[in-house]
């Protein structure tokens, strides 16, 4: 199962958010869950999919990565033929279960596959770039979301998401440089462009974003949308992101020092600092759903 790196299946729990974020009232029954969880399959066999394609192409990068050497095709557990064919039969899976639903997931599927692919043969290689493309997976993750629960979350709801998954991405590439660095020292990440000079510029971007670019966007916000909501959750909503820059903050200091897991999964759900954050989230979220919808029914 290693190979299908099913804890990274996780991630596409995004597609429940709209549940989270959209102010319209709805109720249990309106959802068809039985066809999110198809879905949820479907897409969580896509994405095992990306990774075997990942591993087989980058295999000559895996084998002189001190840690990624262990992986199976890397180390020559699993031949490269089998490889392929297990790709292939996970996509004639995924096509089956997606031609049930509708058009436009069978492209959200697609769409996600094509830039994956692309990815991993060049994208993954430029500074920066391959930082938006990796945000962009997750927004794409939130959008099928929306599709299969047929509900509406702002859009200014994305572009926050947006950026938040950028700063996670740069914190993710400079904890695995430092790693690297500390540990075998590595002058380059193997199959990527990043070198000490660059994870500088990347740090610096993260801090900009996190003490700038993110309260500018979460005030921005504030005066669209929560103006409009009680003191309460107004207060909640200013908590709410001092606590993810400061989380931020940690895990940036964590990444610089070599403390921080390349695997930010791990980090989100089962570090302290993150399970706080995932929690008042929530509160604020239901707390601004109950306010739009008790003004709703005024």
């Amino acid at each position: 199962m290693s190979l299908f790196r099913c804890h990274n299946w996780l991630k596409n729990c995004l597609l429940f958010t709209p549940l989270l974020f959209s102010p319209f009232p709805y109720t249990l029954q309106d959802l068809n869950f039985s066809q999110v969880i198809i879905i949820f399959f479907s897409f969580s066999l896509l994405t095992s999919s990306v990774y075997i394609f990942n591993d087989l192409i980058d295999i000559q990068n895996d084998q002189a990565h001190p840690i990624k050497k262990d992986r199976l095709f890397a180390s020559g557990a699993i031949s490269l033929s089998n490889g392929w064919l297990l790709l292939l039969i996970l996509l004639f899976v995924t096509f089956i279960i997606c031609i049930q639903t509708s058009t436009e997931i069978m492209l959200i599927h697609t769409l996600y596959f094509a830039m994956n692919i692309l990815y991993s043969l060049q994208i993954k290689k430029i500074i920066y770039l391959d930082l938006i493309l990796l945000s962009f997976f997750y927004i794409l993750r939130i959008y099928l979301g929306i599709i299969v629960f047929q509900l509406n979350i702002p859009v200014h709801h994305l572009i926050y998401f947006f950026i938040f998954f950028i700063n996670l991405a740069a914190i993710k590439r400079i904890a695995e440089f430092r790693s690297l660095r500390l540990m075998y020292k590595f002058q380059k990440i193997p199959g990527r462009g990043y070198s000490e000079k660059s994870i500088m510029r990347i740090t610096t971007v993260s801090v900009f974003i996190t003490t700038v670019i993110f309260p500018l966007i979460a005030y921005s916000f504030y005066d669209v949308q929560i103006s409009k909501l009680s003191w309460g959750i107004r207060g909640l909503y200013v908590v709410l992101n001092i606590i993810i820059c400061f989380w931020f903050l940690s895990l940036l200091h964590a990444s610089r020092e070599g403390r921080l897991k390349e695997d930010l999964i791990k980090v989100i759900l089962f570090d302290t600092r993150g399970g706080y954050y995932i929690f008042c989230l929530y509160l604020f979220i239901r707390g601004g759903i109950y306010c739009d919808i008790g003004k709703f029914l005024e």
